[in-house]
């Protein structure tokens, strides 16, 4: 038996009685839409038998769909703790140059893996979820992200020396800004995040990420009142580190969690394909040997 064959694969594994389909529901092999067809018939464009079609699962997804979910996931769990560690290093106005640009380009590839991520699924269950190409939170999600890049940018700037006067003024102020979109940024996709888990039922995640958007967020809101009063930041300094390191501990295990996820989900269909595969080559006729 394959060893996805688990109780937790098992479950959505049972076999529906035939119906109609009313809604659009993607085909699991090709993508084709099904609206119209029933549930005993076959895909009329990759011949996938649509009774093995699950609707609303999130491992109902074509597979290039989940595996570009997987490698956006992938690339931003990579990148997440040397983007943690970088907002260690750039509050030291004299860190090293060299890791400082190596925090530059870990916030790229951050924001290109939250781009992947965010890409609109267009999927009934993703547009109700907030996941749809309309999402104005998704849009937000993924645009905002292009603040860490600026921060570390101009987190360099400051690290190789401004003269003091307006462009330092200016070039600080491009940090701060950074910092907070990159913030409000980060509380808007681990909303996403917590939908997408929900989709995929790892409740485990989607408390984790719910909870690093609340945490992240205060952090988020405490960040703009100490560029207006410096003393508040000095009162509350200890409560400003504990949130920021409890939402990034949710949001780092949050995140391999989901990658987990979405991997098994990938595998999942890929598992499919090869069964529906099997039983088209089986059903497909005049396959025997012919008679000399």
């Amino acid at each position: 038996m394959s060893q996805f064959m688990t109780s937790k694969f098992l479950k959505y594994r049972k076999t529906p009685v035939a119906h109609p389909i009313d809604d659009d529901r993607p085909c699991g092999g090709c993508g084709y839409n099904l609206r119209g067809l029933t549930t005993a018939a076959a895909c009329p464009e990759c011949g996938a038998p649509i009774i093995s079609i699950r609707s609303g699962e999130l491992v109902d997804l074509p597979i290039g769909v989940l595996r570009r979910l997987r490698l956006g996931l992938t690339i931003v769990t990579a990148c997440v703790p040397l983007l943690i560690v970088g907002l260690i290093v750039a509050a030291r106005v004299g860190a090293p140059f060299g890791a400082m640009a190596a925090m530059v380009f870990s916030s790229c590839g951050w924001a290109i893996g939250v781009a992947i991520v965010t890409r609109p699924l267009e999927h009934p269950a993703a547009i109700r979820r907030g996941l749809g190409a309309k999402s104005t939170m998704r849009r937000l999600a993924g645009w905002l992200q292009i603040g860490w890049p600026l921060a570390y940018a101009a987190q360099v700037v400051l690290a190789i020396g401004v003269a003091p006067g307006p462009t330092e003024t200016v070039v600080f102020g491009i940090a701060s800004f950074g910092t907070l979109t990159g913030l409000v940024g980060v509380v808007l996709f681990s909303h996403l995040m917590a939908c997408l888990a929900d989709w995929a039922n790892d409740e485990a995640s989607s408390r984790r990420f719910d909870r690093a958007a609340w945490f992240i967020g205060a952090v988020a809101a405490m960040t703009p009142l100490s560029f207006v009063f410096p003393r508040l930041l000095i009162a509350l300094s200890c409560v400003f580190f504990v949130f920021w390191l409890l939402g990034s501990l949710f949001f780092v295990i949050g995140l391999f969690t989901i990658w987990r996820t979405i991997s098994w989900s990938v595998r999942c269909a890929a598992e499919d394909l090869e069964r529906n595969a099997r039983l088209r080559t089986r059903a497909r006729p005049g396959l025997a040997s012919p008679q000399p």
